[in-house]
């Protein structure tokens, strides 16, 4: 029976060489671990980042409309309480305009350049 052809592979965590399984990626247990916990705390730290703006963005969406179910301000005051433009959760095209959304709260520009506030719908368990 001939030899299987052996490859040269390394450690994803620290690049030794390893010796074995021919799918075995990682040359210890504890390189493993370690592998595994920095990739899943990079993502956890985005995922909170990112969450975090959301929210902030949504509080900001309604704390502005309060209990009306729609309002006009300035892109000047939202970016002046702290909104971060670029964080969304989606968007919905109605007719002309693209809304905005922040979960439930959202936003179009009207033709002079304020915003529109509005509130999508409402919770129902």
């Amino acid at each position: 029976m001939p030899k299987a052809k052996v490859l040269k592979r390394t450690c994803l965590n620290c690049e030794k060489s390893i010796s074995g399984r021919s799918d075995k990626k990682y040359c210890s247990d504890v390189c493993k671990n370690e592998h595994h916990n920095q990739n899943t705390s990079d993502f956890a730290y985005i995922e909170k980042r990112i969450k975090k703006k959301l929210k902030a963005n949504r509080d900001i969406l309604k704390e502005i409309l309060g209990q009306q179910n729609s309002c006009v301000v300035s892109m000047h005051l939202l970016v002046g309480k702290g909104y971060e433009i670029n964080y969304m959760t989606h968007y919905k095209d109605v007719g002309k305009k693209r809304y905005y959304y922040v979960f439930d709260y959202g936003f179009c520009e009207e033709n002079n350049g304020d915003l529109k506030i509005v509130k999508a719908f409402e919770w129902r368990e």
